[in-house]
C-alpha cells in the first residue's frame, strides 16, 4: 500500500487507486485527465464518501444531491461481486441511526454507467425527479478499468455496522481483482433522420454505420448490431438477412429496436422462431428476474405514468406500442409485458427491444437511462468523455463567414437578444476546441447566422447554400438559440449529397440545442461547448455542441441549409467543423 500526494500522480504501476472520505473539493480538476489515461490503462478508482466532486472529473456526468439521504438501499445489480454475502435487508438501517447513505450520487441520465445499489425519495420539484432516481454505488466502466463511486456510509460505520464492513472488503477486492469491463465494436442501421440514430448520437454511442451495406465483410470484427428507426434500415437489414444471422450465430450480438408488425417476417427469418407483434396498452411494465443484460435497472425506469407520478389516478404512458409474442428455442422474456426478449441463435442472440426510449419525448430521461446501461452492459462505448484526446488533424473548421448576418454584440438597438451588446463579450472567436472538437468561430463583424424567431422576424427564415464540399465521419454543429422555453423544433439542418440526395436534421430545443440564457446542461442530444456569465442573471449562460454522425461517410456532402422552424426560438449557428 502506497500513499499518493495528489491525484496526478499516481503510480502507472498501481491497479487500485482509494480516493478516501472526504478528499475531494469542489473546483477545477487539472489531474482528471491523467486520471483517466491512468484508469482507461486498468486502473480502478474507489472514491470512498465524498461531500462534493470536483468539476468535469469523470468521464459521465455524475451529480451529489446533498440534501439527499437514505436509510434503506436496494442491490440493483443482482450478482455483482461487491454484493456477496449480502442480502436485500442488509442495505437498509443501519447502526446506530439508520442511515446507510448520505449526500447520494443521481443516477446519470446518459453515459457508460451501472447502479450497483440505488435508491429512493422525492424532491422538493416533484415532477422533476422522485423514485430511485439516486445511486449510493455506481460504476463506471471507462477503457480497461473503471470508476467505483461509493456514497454508502462506509468508512463511518468500519467495525459498527457489520453489512458495512462486508460491502468495503468486497469493493476493494473487486477493484483488484476484476477484469477488464466487456467490450464490443457497433454497427448501426438507422435511417438518417430516425429519432433512434438521433438518441444514439446524442448518447456519444461509438459505432460504424452499416446503411445500405449489410454484408459479411462488414459485419466482421462488430460484436453488436443496432438495427431499427426507419424503412431504410430495415430494407437494408432484410437485404442482408442471411449474412446477419449467419454473423449472429458465430457469436454476435442483433438488437432490434422498435419491431412493428411489418417486421415480424423479418424477425422470425432471423432468430428461426415465431414472432408475432399485436397493438400494446398503456399499462406498467417490470423486470422478470436477473439478467446481466438488465444489471443495473429498476422498476422505477419502466414505469412511465403522467405527471405527478405520485397521483395514483394519473393515467399510464405507452412505454411499448407493440407487444411480441415470441416462441423461439432458449427465448429469455426480461420484462412483463415483453419488452425486452433475448433470442439465442448459436453462439450469439437477438435481443427484441420494443420500449420506447428512443422516441419519447416525456419519458426521455428514464428512456436514455435505460438505454445507457443496456449499452454499458453490452460493452458499447459512450463516448461523451471530455478526457479522450481530440486530434486536431481529425477536424476540418467549415469558414461560414461569408453567410454570417448577426453580430456577437446583437442588434443595433437591442443587443444580443435584447441583453445588451456586451452579453457575449466572453465568447471566444478564432480556432478555438469546444465540446470535444475544433471550431474556427468567425472573428468578423458578422459572426454568426441567426435566424426568425418570434421575437426577431425580421431576420431570414433560412441560409442555404453553406459550402461544405467534403467527405465527412460526422459534422458539429456549435448553436444555440433565443426564447427557447417551450421545447419543440426550433430549427433544422438540411445535408446536401453529391448524388443529389438530402437529409433533414431537426432541432429541438432541450434535446438538440438550448436558450443561450438558460443555465447550460447536458442535452440528450448535445453537450454543453462553452459557458459564460452576464451581468443581469446570477447563473451560468451558455453554448452547445451537437455532434452528428454521417449515416453516409462515403459520398460527398456538397453543401448545407440552416431552415427555421418560424416558432418562438431564434435559432443561432455559431460555426460549423467537420470530422474527418
Amino acid at each position: 500500500v502506497r500513499s499518493v500526494e495528489a491525484l496526478d500522480a499516481v503510480p502507472e504501476d498501481a491497479r487500485v487507486l482509494v480516493v478516501g472520505a472526504g478528499a475531494l473539493k469542489n473546483g477545477p480538476a487539472p489531474w482528471a485527465e491523467k486520471l483517466a489515461r491512468w484508469v482507461d490503462a486498468g486502473g480502478c478508482l474507489v472514491c470512498l464518501e465524498q461531500d462534493e466532486y470536483p468539476d468535469g472529473w469523470l468521464p459521465v456526468e455524475v451529480e451529489i444531491d446533498a440534501k439527499h439521504s437514505t436509510a434503506i438501499a436496494f442491490p440493483r445489480a443482482e450478482g455483482h461481486p461487491v454484493l456477496a454475502g449480502l442480502s436485500a435487508e442488509d442495505l437498509r438501517f443501519w447502526q446506530p441511526d439508520h442511515i446507510v447513505a448520505r449526500k447520494t450520487l443521481i443516477k446519470p441520465m446518459r453515459g457508460n454507467f451501472v447502479p450497483v445499489i440505488d435508491a429512493g425519495g422525492i424532491r422538493s420539484a416533484i415532477d422533476d425527479m422522485n423514485g430511485l432516481s439516486w445511486a449510493p454505488l455506481l460504476e463506471l466502466p471507462y477503457g480497461r478499468g473503471r470508476y467505483m463511486l461509493s456514497q454508502l456510509v462506509l468508512v463511518e460505520r468500519a467495525g459498527v455496522e457489520p453489512a458495512a464492513d462486508i460491502l468495503l472488503r468486497n469493493l476493494l477486492n473487486y477493484a483488484a481483482e476484476a477484469p477488464p469491463p466487456v467490450s464490443r465494436r457497433v454497427g448501426l442501421l438507422a435511417d438518417p433522420d430516425s429519432k433512434l440514430k438521433t438518441a444514439l448520437d446524442g448518447m456519444g454511442l461509438v459505432y460504424e454505420s452499416l446503411l445500405g451495406a449489410v454484408r459479411a465483410e462488414r459485419l466482421g470484427g462488430l460484436g453488436l448490431v443496432i438495427a431499427g428507426g426507419g424503412p431504410e434500415a430495415w430494407r437494408s437489414l432484410r437485404e442482408g438477412a442471411a449474412a446477419v444471422k449467419e454473423w449472429v450465430k458465430s457469436g454476435g450480438v442483433l438488437w432490434l429496436n422498435e419491431l412493428g408488425p411489418e417486421q415480424a417476417g423479418l424477425a422470425e427469418e432471423i432468430i428461426g422462431g415465431r414472432c408475432e407483434l399485436g397493438p400494446a396498452d398503456a399499462e406498467p411494465m417490470w423486470l422478470v428476474g436477473a439478467d446481466p443484460l438488465t444489471a443495473g435497472l429498476s422498476n422505477h425506469e419502466l414505469y412511465w405514468r403522467d405527471r405527478p407520478i405520485w397521483d395514483q389516478w394519473t393515467a399510464m404512458r405507452k412505454i411499448i406500442e407493440y407487444q411480441p409474442t415470441i416462441e423461439a428455442t432458449g427465448a429469455v422474456v426480461l420484462t412483463d409485458p415483453p419488452g425486452l426478449v433475448k433470442v439465442p441463435v448459436g453462439q450469439g442472440w437477438v435481443l427484441v427491444d420494443q420500449i420506447l426510449w428512443a422516441s419519447t419525448e416525456q419519458n426521455r430521461v428514464e428512456g436514455l437511462r435505460i438505454a445507457s446501461v443496456l449499452l454499458t452492459n453490452l460493452g458499447a462505448e459512450l463516448g461523451l468523455s471530455s478526457f479522450r484526446a481530440v486530434a486536431p488533424e481529425n477536424f476540418a473548421p467549415l469558414d461560414i463567414s461569408s453567410w454570417c448576418n448577426l453580430s456577437l454584440r446583437g442588434d443595433p438597438d437591442g443587443g444580443w437578444m435584447g441583453h445588451g451588446p456586451d452579453a457575449l463579450a466572453g465568447f471566444p472567436t478564432g480556432r478555438q476546441m469546444l465540446g470535444g472538437a475544433v471550431f474556427e468561430i468567425p472573428s468578423s463583424e458578422k459572426a454568426v447566422i441567426a435566424l426568425r424567431g418570434k421575437e426577431r422576424p425580421n431576420y431570414p427564415e433560412r441560409v442555404t447554400g453553406i459550402t461544405i464540399g467534403a467527405k465527412a465521419r460526422a459534422l458539429h454543429f456549435l448553436h444555440t438559440c433565443a426564447w427557447g422555453y417551450g421545447g419543440g423544433e426550433a430549427a433544422a439542418y438540411i445535408i446536401h449529397y453529391e448524388d443529389g440526395t438530402s437529409v433533414r436534421v431537426p432541432l429541438h430545443v432541450g434535446v438538440e440545442l438550448a436558450d443561450w440564457y438558460v443555465e447550460p446542461k447536458p442535452l440528450p442530444g448535445a453537450r454543453v461547448a462553452w459557458r459564460g456569465y452576464i451581468a443581469d442573471k446570477p447563473g451560468p449562460i451558455g453554448v452547445h455542441v451537437m455532434r452528428w454522425v454521417n449515416p453516409y461517410p462515403e459520398k460527398l456532402i456538397t453543401a448545407m441549409d440552416f431552415v427555421s422552424a418560424c416558432k418562438d426560438p431564434v435559432p443561432v449557428l455559431m460555426a460549423v467543423t467537420i470530422e474527418k
